[in-house]
């Protein structure tokens, strides 16, 4: 499936599938890490989640409406990431919060690919 990324400077703001639907809408704080994130597929269509960071801006957790966690992440020092949650539940923004390339296995750190 491919995959369009649309960016704020180095922000990503929203992404679109090969028919130009939106797939994810995203609401940035002044930094530029996301805060929410709207779906608008699958069993999430029209769900707000929240995102939650550790010190390095990696996602930790994405929260549901409800409260209750969708998706958990853990690094180690080089980005290797153990993922825990809602197998469905698609989210490209993790390590240091950069874009997971799940076609290459890479994250894409705005000036350069990296593989942890």
């Amino acid at each position: 499936m491919d995959i369009k990324y649309y960016y704020a400077g180095a922000n990503l703001l929203y992404t679109t599938d090969h028919n130009n639907a939106k797939g994810q809408e995203h609401i940035l704080d002044p930094g530029g890490f996301i805060v929410a994130s709207k779906r608008f597929d699958g069993a999430y269509e029209n769900m707000y989640f929240f995102y939650n960071y550790d010190i390095r801006g990696s996602v930790t957790n994405i929260i549901k409406p409800d409260g209750t966690r969708v998706k958990g992440y853990e690094y180690d020092e080089f980005g290797n990431t153990k993922e825990v949650g809602e197998s469905q539940f698609k989210n490209d923004v993790k390590f240091t919060g950069a874009v997971h390339d799940t076609s290459t296995g890479l994250y894409y750190m705005n000036a350069r690919f990296y593989n942890p």
